[in-house]
């Protein structure tokens, strides 16, 4: 259950930094996972670009230092754990359940390797471009 809700709050992030549509292409992004990064976070009320960084900054930082031992605990349990919280979230809305799973997929095999390497959550933010 834990995971789950490490997992739900991590996608919560990257929905609220990714969008479809044509928006301004977010300056960090390395991958864009076939979507693109707009500069204002759709739950998010920001003013400018540096602001939106910096709240999505925080919320990836405080999210992984509290759930880095569940994150790192259930990693075998990763593609099941996929599912299930892209699907409760997103249950009615295919799009975003697609993406979401894109991200997860994409980033959680990082962030795992990151987190047992010890590396601070700030630092596994930057290397996942959310700071």
């Amino acid at each position: 259950m834990k995971v789950v809700i490490v997992l739900s709050a991590l996608l919560s992030l990257a929905a609220c930094a990714a969008i479809i549509g044509n928006e301004v292409v977010h300056s960090k992004s390395k991958d864009n996972y076939g979507i693109k990064k707009v500069q204002k976070p759709l739950r998010l009320k920001v003013t400018s670009e540096e602001e939106s960084d910096g709240v999505i900054c925080i919320i990836c930082t405080q999210t992984i230092r509290k759930a880095k031992s569940a994150i790192i605990d259930h990693e075998t349990d990763a593609a099941h754990l996929i599912e299930q919280v892209c699907d409760s979230l997103f249950k009615k809305k295919s799009t975003e359940d697609a993406v979401c799973k894109s991200i997860i997929e994409q980033e959680l095999p990082q962030i795992v390797d990151l987190l047992k390497k010890k590396v601070d959550p700030e630092e596994v933010c930057k290397d996942i471009y959310l700071c």
